[in-house]
């Protein structure tokens, strides 16, 4: 269950890695809102900050169990500016939160990630009639991830181990994309001949272990 966790926090790293500095502001000022909010509400309904940061947290999330309510006016104006700018806040969270689920499908489907967290993996530069033919069995005989680079629209197939980046096997930046120094095996072979020729050539100068 652990490791489930961690793979989920990887992946979420990396496409939130495009837009950190924003998400990590919207975070804090969430936090701001709750911890200030539930400051006043403590000192007016002369109640512990523990059962104030609760009472925060499940007004501003739209819970609202009821268990905890204000008992004077002063409580209830800061209930109402509570639903007004934490309910907006977590709103914008949750909304930021959800396109960086989006951006990781949309970019396994279109190949458009830029790095990724596998080792001991299996790398396929290239995709001719012989990967594609091959590629399920590739997947189903082997435990490991399966990273293929190709210069082709999209993901051909919709398997958890399988990473599609959509990349030129001749260039060596794009290459590097892959990890190849983490890799456990490269399998090269495109369409393209001479693509396939000078992958191999570059891959091999540059990992000369692999």
């Amino acid at each position: 269950m652990f490791n489930y966790l961690l793979v989920i926090y990887r992946k979420l790293n990396i496409v939130a890695s495009r837009n950190k500095k924003q998400f990590f502001q919207i975070f804090i000022i969430l936090v701001v809102v709750l911890i200030f909010f539930a400051y006043l509400f403590s000192h007016y309904e002369k109640i512990s900050l523990f059962k104030s940061l609760y009472w925060a947290l499940t007004t501003a999330s739209t819970v609202g169990y009821g268990d905890i309510v204000p008992k004077n006016n002063i409580g209830r104006i800061i209930a109402m500016g509570l639903m007004v700018f934490g309910v907006s806040i977590i709103g914008v969270f949750l909304a930021g939160l959800s396109s960086i689920v989006l951006d990781f499908k949309l970019g396994r489907f279109f190949g458009t990630m830029e790095s990724h967290f596998v080792k001991n993996h299996v790398v396929i530069l290239g995709f001719n009639d012989y990967i594609k033919n091959s590629l399920e069995e590739i997947l189903k005989e082997n435990d490991k991830n399966v990273v293929l680079m190709a210069d082709i629209d999209n993901n051909p197939l919709n398997k958890d181990k399988l990473l599609f980046i959509k990349g030129d096997i001749t260039n060596e930046k794009d290459i590097n994309k892959a990890k190849l120094n983490n890799a456990q095996l490269c399998i090269i072979a495109d369409k393209d001949d001479s693509k396939t020729l000078i992958a191999a050539t570059t891959v091999r100068s540059l990992y000369s272990k692999l």
